[in-house]
């Protein structure tokens, strides 16, 4: 989340973005990314902003000035 660049600051989520961080932590494979990131959607962390991009949702504010956060997510297990 912390990429910066013109291609990446429009679309932090896009090929290019997903491209640069499979590379920088060794993903072999694009399904890698593409299934953390659909866990994040799926929590509501990342959403489809009306322009179609993926955003971090505004829900979740992150201050520029942390250097490490921890979310929690709560998991409701149906038998």
């Amino acid at each position: 989340m912390e990429l910066q660049g013109d291609a990446i600051e429009d679309n932090r989520f896009g090929t290019q973005a997903r491209k640069l961080v499979r590379n920088k932590f060794g993903f072999k494979t694009y399904s890698n990314i593409d299934n953390y990131i659909k866990y994040f959607k799926d929590k509501g962390v990342l959403i489809k902003e009306d322009d179609g991009k993926l955003k971090i949702n505004k829900r979740i504010f992150i201050p520029k000035s942390e250097q490490e956060i921890e979310l929690t997510f709560k998991f409701k297990l149906i038998n």
